[in-house]
């Protein structure tokens, strides 16, 4: 199979930017959403829970920045403007995806270490 981008035969692409940039975006934001939802368990393991807290709402924020840019890819395709799907757009839907996943997981961690400390200062 040929990238339709491959301009020569030294294996360089041409990186449209315009194609490209959303897909970074993406991934950009849910990175950072994904490590702030770290951050936020590591800190109630440490029961630092306001810390975990602010962190958790920074991820969820950073979460929101990258699903809106997923809605837009959406919204142009339901408008008839197709997507050029490639592993770079692939990639960072999954980028998106563990970052939803890591933000569920900090909730729940973070309500159990919340029960770990309360059940310890009993």
């Amino acid at each position: 199979m040929t990238d339709k981008n491959v301009k020569n035969n030294k294996n360089e692409t041409s990186v449209d930017d315009a194609k490209y940039l959303t897909a970074f975006q993406v991934i950009s934001t849910a990175g950072d959403a994904r490590s702030s939802a770290m951050e936020a368990t590591k800190k109630a393991r440490e029961f630092k829970f306001n810390e975990a807290e602010d962190l958790l709402k920074e991820a969820n924020e950073t979460l929101i920045k990258s699903h809106n840019i997923q809605t837009s890819l959406l919204t142009d395709e339901a408008n008839g403007k197709k997507n050029d799907i490639n592993i770079i757009l692939i990639h960072a839907l999954d980028h998106l995806t563990m970052a939803t996943m890591a933000i569920d997981d900090a909730k729940e961690f973070i309500s159990l270490y919340k029960m770990i400390y309360d059940l310890k200062n009993k």
